[in-house]
C-alpha cells in the first residue's frame, strides 16, 4: 500500500507476517519522530499498532528508512467501510452491524485514550508514559483486526507533551500537517495556540468525531460509505475550501437515514442514536473547551456496547 510518507509492504519476519513501511530519505524527519516515540515511550497497548523494529538500509544504491510493525490482513477501517462491509455477515453471522460498529469505535477510542493518557509510576518495571497527540486521526490510520477490534497506526505526525516545545520551535514544524478533510476548525484557521499541548489533544477529539460519523453512517444507518463533508467539498479539498465549510459556514456531517431500529436492540433505539449525535456535537464543537476527553468518549461507547450485548 501507499501511505502518507512511503510505501507499505507485507513481509515475513521470524516466520510471521509483518508490515514494512519504507520512507524515502527526504522524509527522515517523520521517520525519526515516529521511531523516537516507539523507542522512548511505553506504547504497548492492544489498540495501538505494535512496533517490532526499525532499520536504515539501501536497495539498488538508494538509501531507505524502514519501520517494521505487526501486520493486519483486513487493512484499514477506510478500506473496510469502503468495500468490505459484506464480510461482517460472513464473519459474524448473527452479530449485528451495530454491534460491530460499536466494537470498532470502542476499541479505537481505547487506543486513542491510551495515547492521550499521561501515566506516572514509581514501579521499576514500568517507567510511565507521556501524553501523546496523534495529529492525523482518520479511518485510514485505524486498522481492523480479525475480531473487528482495531488498532491505531501511523505516528509520523504525533507529538508528546515532553517534546512539544522542542517540536513547535523546529523550523520543520507545520501546524497544518495531516489530512485537510479531517483538520479541526482551529487548525484550518490557524487559531490553535501551539504553545498549549492540550489544544493538540483536543484537535484529536474533533478528528475522532468524524470517525464516529463515518462508522455510524455506513454500518448503522446503512448508507453507502462517504467521507466527511463529501457533499460539500470535492475529492481533494484545499485548506481554504475546508475552512470555508467548517468555520465560515459552520457545517458538520449529518446523520441521515431511517435505519435506526437495531440501534439499542430492544430499547428505544432513537434515544441511543440521539446520544451518539449529542456526543459528536460536543466533540466537533468550535469551542475546544466543550469537547470531552477521549476517555469520556470511550466510556460512553462502552456503555452503548454493553446495552447492545445485553
Amino acid at each position: 500500500g501507499q501511505g502518507r510518507y512511503g510505501k507499505v509492504y507485507q513481509a515475513r519476519y521470524n516466520n510471521n507476517f509483518v508490515a514494512v513501511k519504507i520512507f524515502p530519505t527526504r522524509d527522515e524527519y517523520s521517520y525519526k519522530r515516529e521511531v523516537d516515540l516507539y523507542n522512548t515511550l511505553n506504547l504497548r497497548h492492544d489498540n495501538l499498532l505494535r512496533f517490532i523494529a526499525c532499520d536504515m538500509t539501501s536497495r539498488e544504491g538508494e538509501p531507505e528508512l524502514w519501520i517494521v510493525t505487526e501486520f493486519h490482513e483486513n487493512g484499514s477501517l477506510y478500506d473496510f467501510l469502503g468495500g468490505n462491509r459484506n464480510s461482517i455477515e460472513q464473519n459474524f453471522g448473527k452479530e449485528s452491524a451495530t454491534k460491530t460498529a460499536l466494537k470498532i469505535l470502542s476499541s479505537a477510542a481505547s487506543g486513542l485514550s491510551y495515547l492521550h493518557a499521561k501515566i506516572s509510576t514509581t514501579h521499576h518495571s514500568f517507567s510511565g508514559k507521556d501524553s501523546i497527540s496523534h495529529r492525523d486521526i482518520k479511518t485510514r490510520n485505524i486498522l481492523i483486526k480479525n475480531d473487528f477490534t482495531t488498532c491505531i497506526s501511523d505516528l509520523g505526525l504525533s507529538i508528546s507533551e515532553t517534546n512539544h516545545q522542542l517540536l513547535i520551535n523546529d523550523p520543520n514544524f507545520n501546524l497544518q500537517s495531516g489530512t485537510v478533510r479531517h483538520m479541526a476548525p482551529e487548525i484550518l484557521n490557524k487559531n490553535l495556540d501551539i504553545s498549549i499541548f492540550q489544544h493538540f489533544v483536543s484537535a484529536d477529539v474533533y478528528c475522532f468525531s468524524l470517525v464516529i460519523w463515518e462508522v455510524v453512517n455506513c454500518l448503522v444507518l446503512k448508507n453507502a460509505y462517504s467521507q466527511p463533508y463529501y457533499d460539500k467539498v470535492g475529492h481533494n479539498p484545499s485548506i481554504e475550501m475546508m475552512n470555508r465549510v467548517v468555520n465560515f459556514q459552520g457545517v458538520r456531517p449529518e446523520f441521515l437515514g431511517t435505519n435506526v431500529e437495531e440501534f439499542g436492540s430492544g430499547r428505544d433505539s432513537t434515544v441511543d442514536l440521539q446520544e451518539i449525535q449529542k456526543l459528536c456535537r460536543k466533540m466537533w464543537s468550535f469551542d475546544i473547551n466543550e469537547r470531552p476527553a477521549i476517555a469520556a468518549v470511550k466510556l460512553m461507547l462502552d456503555e452503548l456496547k454493553k446495552s447492545i450485548d445485553a
